[in-house]
């Protein structure tokens, strides 16, 4: 039984994810159990062959009721999806200072997705990171290039491999400061996203090891 199953756009997403929740919730005896749910986590994946991602196959996973399975075996569900182009799913971009509801309107997306009585039963197994990004850093070759080459004069991974596909390992590595409490919370303050997604969870008071979510008829 794990914890937390990570439902997101691409396997570098759910490594983020993954030190977010282990810096949030971790005790001096424990840390939560996460698995990759979607997309799957395989050797494939960890040799670099990750498998494909993106908004239209996370959609996709809700709309086929795939979150049923995952209920069965892990406590909490975590859903990632980025709004750079949330009209695609039919969810309107607002003006600025209305990121709030962008986010709720994402919410209500997934809501319509999900069966009526797995809501009503199970609503609060899931915990929602929605991405808002004005200007998508990721997509800016030049971003990449530079952080690329600061990395590299550290010893460290890059974020990208040498045929420009996003590194697992250079992700894990530069998200490992969320592995620390106190930092999650310092710089969650600065993104209306990342502060969102940190109050879902700590508005549970989840424990670990978590208490099983109860079973999901099929």
């Amino acid at each position: 039984m794990g914890d937390f199953a990570i439902i997101a756009e691409g396997y570098t997403d759910q490594v983020v994810l993954k030190n977010i929740l282990i810096g949030l919730l971790s005790t001096d005896d424990d840390e939560p159990v996460v698995n990759f749910e979607h997309p799957p986590y395989s050797e494939a994946a960890r040799r670099g062959n990750y498998p494909p991602g993106g908004w239209t196959l996370v959609t996709q996973y809700f709309a086929q009721g795939r979150y049923k399975q995952a209920l069965q075996t892990n406590s909490y569900l975590v859903v990632h999806i980025d709004t750079d182009v949330s009209e695609e799913y039919g969810v309107a971009k607002g003006a600025k200072g209305t990121e709030l509801q962008l986010i709720g309107g994402v919410v209500a997306m997934f809501r319509s997705r999900i069966e009526d009585k797995i809501w009503q039963a199970h609503g609060e197994r899931f915990i929602f990171a929605v991405a808002i990004q004005k200007a998508k850093m990721a997509k800016t070759t030049g971003c990449f290039a530079l952080a690329d080459e600061r990395l590299r004069q550290m010893k460290r991974h890059p974020l990208r491999d040498k045929e420009g596909r996003k590194d697992g390992k250079g992700y894990d590595q530069a998200s490992a400061v969320y592995r620390k409490r106190a930092e999650v919370l310092r710089l969650s303050n600065s993104n209306i996203s990342f502060q969102v997604f940190v109050r879902e969870i700590q508005n549970r008071s989840i424990t670990i090891p978590t208490a099983p979510g109860g079973v999901v008829s099929p």
